[in-house]
């Protein structure tokens, strides 16, 4: 039994063919803005304890779509200096005052060793850089962007020894 489809319904299921390929393909897209962080019930990435307080937070998202969220920006920037997939990330934190999400490279940062944040890095997001100096004078922190941020570390993790390769002497 053979089965003929006319011209009208050979076009027709060439248009819904054509309608689920690019609905396919649009479902793979990373979606814009942030992973979605819900306080108290998201992990992070590095420690695995729930995330409770969003003005320290951060998250990225891979091209291919993989997240990543952590409770503090001091982790996920340690993250990003081992990490090579952390070059094509699209990088968020949230600003300390208002909680709203910013693109981690628009962002101003304070560090201060009187703030206190989930993993003890001291490090908070603002929107602004009028915002970070007025935090800053508030804190007793100094001011940064991202790539100072992420220098900063760099030049930390370069100094301290790394406890596996030392030994302890008696």
């Amino acid at each position: 039994m053979k089965t003929h489809l006319s011209g009208h319904q050979a076009s027709l299921l060439l248009v819904l063919l054509a309608f689920a390929v690019i609905l396919g393909a649009c479902a793979n897209q990373p979606t814009a803005g942030p992973p979605q962080i819900i306080e108290g019930r998201s992990l992070c990435a590095e420690c695995h304890m729930s995330i409770d307080d969003i003005r320290f937070a951060a998250a990225y998202r891979l091209t291919d779509g993989t997240e990543r969220v952590f409770d503090d920006i001091g982790d996920m920037a340690t993250h990003a200096i081992t990490e090579p997939e952390f070059q094509t990330a699209s990088i968020w934190v949230f600003d300390y005052s208002t909680k709203e999400p910013i693109p981690a490279t628009k962002a101003w940062f304070i560090h201060s060793k009187n703030l206190v944040s989930p993993m003890a890095s001291g490090f908070a997001a603002h929107s602004s850089l009028t915002a970070a100096r007025k935090a800053a004078t508030a804190h007793e922190a100094t001011v940064m962007s991202w790539t100072a941020l992420i220098d900063q570390l760099a030049a930390q993790a370069s100094t301290t020894p790394d406890p596996k390769n030392t030994e302890t002497r008696k």
